[in-house]
């Protein structure tokens, strides 16, 4: 069997190696602007629920029906939930779907804004924070990545234990 021609692979690497600054100075701008990105796509996704979690009243309802969520080879149900809401009954529909077929009758614990209580939704305790808080979790840790690779390139002479030659 003959050797595999690594020269194209050789030539690849001496090039990065070659331009290692620029090269991780690119990364740098990439990371922060993906980062950037996550970070601002997480506080969209998460404004309503955040503010529903920390700020909204907690109330009991129940499931009155359910609509069926099809895609990608799976059903998903969204639990449409009724409950009181000072001297009026407010009916939502959960923008977080389920898997498993809601029952109607179930009692859920639900969080709504008292100033307009059709901004609803069911407590699912830690799955309240999925999937915007991942979301937003790695936007901060890309963001931060790249300001701590930022502030060493400015702070430390450029050394590596990967020496070109």
């Amino acid at each position: 069997m003959a050797e595999p021609d690594l020269s194209r692979v050789k030539h690849t690497v001496d090039r990065i190696l070659a331009n290692r600054e620029a090269v991780q100075h690119h990364g740098t701008v990439i990371a922060a602007t993906f980062g950037a990105l996550l970070l601002t796509l997480g506080v969209i996704i998460g404004q309503e629920p955040w503010h529903l979690i920390m700020d909204g009243t907690r109330t009991t309802g129940r499931v009155v029906a359910y609509e069926t969520r099809s895609g990608s080879n799976k059903t998903g149900y969204a639990s449409i939930v009724e409950f009181e809401a000072g001297d009026r009954t407010v009916q939502f529909t959960n923008h977080m779907g389920r898997y498993r077929m809601p029952v109607k009758g179930e009692v859920v614990t639900v969080f709504y804004d008292a100033d307009d209580p059709e901004q609803a939704m069911i407590d699912y305790g830690k799955l309240n924070w999925f999937p915007w808080s991942g979301v937003f979790g790695m936007g901060l840790l890309l963001v931060l990545a790249a300001i701590d690779r930022w502030l060493r390139s400015k702070s430390t002479p450029r050394t590596s234990v990967f020496e070109h030659k």
